[in-house]
């Protein structure tokens, strides 16, 4: 069972509980790592609770399934119709998009976070108050003026190779990684030869180098400069340079840091299935964003048994309620298939009729 709880702007009052199945249908819902996600309700217009004080910008939402929130945000536009009300939430990190941070920091980029969320309430409370962190890492001076909220901490999330979040018990986290490593209790699963012990229903799989990059070289006004390169990747796909803009960056060692970790994650070929849940074989209360799954991929062309992290989810509720859940993967420790495998290839894509295999 799902409830949409509707508060005031400032969290502090209650002003309605809508039920799916009662009160909203056309239900969905998403998260990503770093991003802020959304969700998305119809109700009937002569609904009680379709009211304009109930339905009305910037009032904050939190979804629950079965009594566990799963879900914090804001209502960010409403489209009527004659007889339909549909209502778009933006998840809570969306709302510190209409915050700026208006200083420069020099101590840890963990205090950085939460002293940007300290001095944004202090001017205006969000009702979202200081978490917990485990991340701990020197920041040397960074220009933050002008910059939105939200920008200014995936910025420091990227310079400390760190995760944020906003839970729906209206805290901010900043971490190394969200999620736990389930990938030995957790398979995801399709094997041609043993369909029915597939748990999904649809797979696709793309593989892209248009942004690899092995020797970066990382610019900041004032010519500050820094070059970092990785052999391997070189040696593999030949020299893939790239300059990169880290305006905000103010000194040597901070600039050091976002270009190493940004080649990081440029330098081997970009790789991320995405994959659709049978959620009458899992329940879908098991995957949760940030989590590592196993995945087990076998159509009789490709092959894959990789441990994966869950980097995008999206739930779909139907009439009757029954949830499609659909995630996008991120390999645990990059990518493990190499480019000529898929020579011309840009996506694969797999329809599993599970319907008509009788499962």
């Amino acid at each position: 069972m799902y409830t949409v709880q509707i508060y005031t702007p400032d969290f502090t009052t209650l002003l309605t509980t809508m039920f799916y199945g009662q009160d909203i249908y056309n239900f969905k819902y998403a998260s990503e790592i770093n991003k802020p996600g959304g969700a998305g309700f119809s109700v009937n217009v002569r609904n009680v609770k379709a009211t304009t004080a109930n339905l009305t910008m910037f009032n904050k939402v939190i979804i629950a399934r079965d009594n566990v929130e799963i879900f914090i945000g804001y209502i960010e536009s409403i489209q009527a119709s004659v007889n339909i009300i549909d209502v778009v939430c933006v998840g809570m990190l969306g709302f510190f998009n209409k915050r700026l941070a208006t200083a420069s920091y020099s101590s840890t980029v963990q205090d950085t976070v939460f002293s940007i969320l300290t001095a944004t309430n202090s001017l205006d409370d969000t009702g979202i108050s200081i978490g917990t962190t485990d991340i701990s890492q020197n920041l040397n001076n960074l220009e933050l003026s002008r910059s939105t909220v939200l920008a200014a901490w995936q910025k420091l999330a990227n310079l400390a190779n760190g995760e944020i979040e906003i839970t729906p018990a209206k805290e901010l986290n900043f971490k190394q990684r969200l999620g736990t490593d389930n990938s030995a209790n957790v398979l995801l699963k399709y094997v041609v030869t043993q369909i029915n012990d597939s748990n999904l229903l649809d797979f696709e799989v793309e593989v892209q180098g248009k942004d690899m990059a092995n020797q970066v070289t990382g610019i900041r006004d004032g010519g500050l400069t820094s070059t970092d390169s990785d052999a391997t990747s070189i040696a593999n796909y030949g020299l893939l340079e790239k300059a990169v803009n880290f305006s905000q960056t103010d000194n040597g060692t901070d600039l050091d840091s976002e270009v190493a970790n940004y080649l990081d994650r440029h330098k081997i070929e970009f790789y991320a299935p995405k994959v659709v849940v049978n959620s009458e074989r899992i329940d879908i209360a098991n995957l949760n964003l940030g989590d590592t799954v196993r995945l087990k991929l076998d159509n009789g062309f490709m092959s894959l048994d990789i441990n994966e992290r869950i980097i995008k989810r999206e739930v779909r509720v139907s009439d009757n309620l029954t949830e499609q859940l659909e995630l996008g993967l991120m390999p645990e420790t990059g990518n493990l298939l190499p480019s000529d495998f898929f020579n011309d290839i840009i996506t694969l894509s797999n329809r599993v009729s599970l319907l008509e295999s009788g499962i």
